[in-house]
């Protein structure tokens, strides 16, 4: 994390470069020894805010095609929620088009949305299902975020993890509906051009991607180690 407006991929070449998007960095700040995560930077979103990054490469099916495996995985503190019971927040976006949000999606730990109004959502919100396994939950809530599936949306999961194992929150097999195979961008803390109402509030010290794969195995456990040893989870 080189500021508000730069994250240098440490993988994956200048095109995983994380830049500023349309919205700018409204709201966002460096926590340069974050306590949270051992000590560690970390990237916050203090609110309902415009801004956010972006991928630097936008070209059209460099990072997804609509249809193939792929896999997210951070390490995250949530500290509100935004979008209401029935929505996940903007953790994570796959972006349409860098200038309009309709149709990009965004998946977060409560669950996921599309813009638009019509194409609807594959877990929509499992807020209850998240509280339900931390019990006495309260914010802000900390540890690894991870979605995952294989093609054509199968086997989509999302999971967390606070330091003590993986606990899957829901699983499904069909994603939103004709959402096309035009994604041009990744994003974090909300959609590229900047639009409010799900915007992560937050703060994210790491995070990876994974083209073409649903990641699991022996990879899997090493990244989760290696992480929740960092971030002393």
């Amino acid at each position: 994390i080189a500021s508000t407006s730069s994250w240098p991929a440490a993988k994956g070449g200048s095109d995983a470069n994380l830049v500023s998007h349309n919205g700018g960095t409204t709201g966002l700040s460096v926590i340069t020894n974050e306590a949270a995560f051992n000590n560690h930077k970390c990237l916050r979103q203090s609110g309902n805010n415009t801004g956010g990054l972006r991928t630097s490469n936008q070209t059209s099916g460099y990072w997804w095609d609509g249809d193939d495996p792929f896999t997210v995985i951070m390490a995250l503190q949530k500290d509100s929620h935004q979008s209401g019971a029935n929505y996940g927040d903007s953790y994570f976006v796959h972006n349409v088009n860098t200038a309009n949000a309709n149709r990009s999606w965004s998946i977060g730990v409560y669950g996921d949305h599309t813009w638009g109004g019509e194409y609807g959502e594959m877990w929509g919100g499992i807020q209850n299902y998240f509280e339900g396994l931390e019990m006495r939950f309260s914010y802000p809530w900390r540890g690894l975020w991870m979605v995952r599936m294989s093609s054509n949306y199968d086997y989509g999961e999302i999971s967390v993890n606070s330091g003590s194992g993986w606990k899957r929150l829901d699983m499904r097999h069909s994603g939103p509906s004709n959402l096309g195979t035009t994604f041009r961008a990744l994003s974090i803390f909300n959609n590229s051009n900047g639009e409010t109402g799900h915007t992560a509030i937050g703060r994210i010290a790491e995070w990876a991607y994974f083209r073409n794969k649903r990641l699991g195995g022996n990879e899997l456990d090493a990244i989760t180690k290696s992480w929740c040893n960092k971030f002393n989870f």
